[in-house]
């Protein structure tokens, strides 16, 4: 690296240093400045809410047997609400968008589900 680069290298490092800021930076030569930031790029997650699989495994006994035009009232227990969004996921993958209908109710915590195609 010539005399002129490395001025301005330790400039901008001075700079950085200075105003306490994360940076790294690696050279060609192999030559690191810096901390390497760890956990950059992942992607930050929520906790889940259940155990993967402890949903679709409540609700698809009794989708399974439905067929075009039967209907069926799935008792939310735990799930609440959130099991319409994971009900109307499952039915459009299955048996495709528009092939069914749902509707939550909160006093009994219960989806109901028609198959129509």
């Amino acid at each position: 690296m010539a005399t002129l680069e490395k001025r301005a290298l330790e400039q901008a490092l001075t700079i950085l240093k200075g105003l306490d800021a994360r940076f790294w930076v690696e050279l060609p030569t192999g030559e690191v400045y810096g901390e390497r930031p760890t956990g950059e790029g992942e992607r930050k997650r929520k906790p889940r809410t259940w155990p993967l699989g402890a949903m679709s495994a409540h609700f698809r006994p009794f989708l399974d047997p439905l067929t075009p035009g039967g209907k069926v009232d799935i008792p939310c227990r735990e799930f609440g609400q959130a099991m319409q969004n994971s009900v109307t996921g499952w039915a459009s993958k299955t048996w495709g968008s528009g092939t069914y209908l749902t509707q939550y109710d909160r006093e009994t915590n219960t989806l109901s589900i028609m198959r129509t195609a």
